[in-house]
Parts: C-alpha cells; sequence; structure tokens
C-alpha cells in the first residue's frame, strides 16, 4: 500500500508505504527499481523513516552509500492491530 501527500506551494511530497515484510520490500525494490531512477531525477529525499524490524537484507540497501546522505531512523514496532493469516502466523 502507498499513499502519497504533497505540498505543492513549498515543493514537498511526503510517500508513507505499508508492507506486508521485508521480503515484500526487496520485491518491490526490485520491480520498481527501473522507474524510481528516472522520477528521483527530479526529488531529493531529505529522510527515511522507517517502522518495524526489517531484516538485514533491508538495512544493508538503506546503509548503502548514495548520492547524498539521508537520514534514516527506525522504530520497532511495539504493540497495534495484527491479522492472523489462514496458517495461523501473525501478520502485522
Amino acid at each position: 500500500m502507498a499513499e502519497i501527500f504533497t505540498d505543492e506551494q513549498r515543493l514537498l511530497a511526503y510517500s508513507f508505504q505499508l508492507y506486508r515484510d521485508s521480503e515484500s520490500i526487496l520485491i518491490h525494490w526490485k520491480m520498481s527499481d527501473p522507474h524510481i531512477r528516472e522520477v528521483m531525477e527530479h526529488c531529493t529525499v531529505q529522510r527515511l523513516d522507517v517502522y518495524g524490524r526489517p531484516n538485514e537484507a533491508v538495512m544493508e540497501q538503506l546503509r548503502r552509500p548514495a548520492d547524498q546522505e539521508v537520514p534514516v531512523t527506525v522504530t520497532p514496532h511495539f504493540t497495534g492491530f495484527t491479522r492472523f493469516l489462514a496458517s495461523g502466523q501473525a501478520s502485522t
């Protein structure tokens, strides 16, 4: 799920993306990379706030040096709504 918010007067945009798990993030990055490269030619990321417990593969990608230094914060999930899958495993 993705929600995009824009403040045209201040030339700001906010993207809120919700993923089931770290594997979903990695799949999304792989699929969207060619398209995002074009978009990013016109954007500057100011910060990245991550909520949850991304696996090491996701964290490794977030730590990679980029053209600019972007502050990344990670706040682990504490509690809240959980949907259980048919197999009985929890999905938050």
